[in-house]
């Protein structure tokens, strides 16, 4: 939750919009030499309704990115007042029926 604030208040910065674009365009370049990944794509499209031309150009979606356009974003989406709290306990031990 503090980082979240953090992003609400002052945005990301500049370091770690470049450390995410670095990372989502490595992630694109070898996700596209994999049938996995344009299955789904295709899949995706076809149910959208979307351009499939536009799969390949996925990296200028991510070039697009600003520190402003994400920090509006945060402010849009993620408003401080609406959240859920979510706590994941151990799994409880199995009974034994006899």
């Amino acid at each position: 939750m503090t980082e979240l604030d953090r992003l609400r208040r002052d945005g990301p910065t500049a370091a770690d919009l470049q450390i995410v674009k670095e990372a989502d365009k490595n992630d694109l370049a070898q996700a596209l030499r994999q049938n996995p990944y344009w299955l789904n794509a295709l899949q995706s499209s076809h149910l959208l309704g979307r351009d499939a031309k536009m799969i390949p150009r996925r990296s200028e979606r991510t070039d697009a990115l600003t520190v402003e356009n994400i920090h509006e974003a945060i402010q849009k989406y993620l408003p401080s007042d609406r959240y859920t709290v979510v706590t994941l306990l151990p799994e409880a031990p199995a009974s034994r029926t006899q």
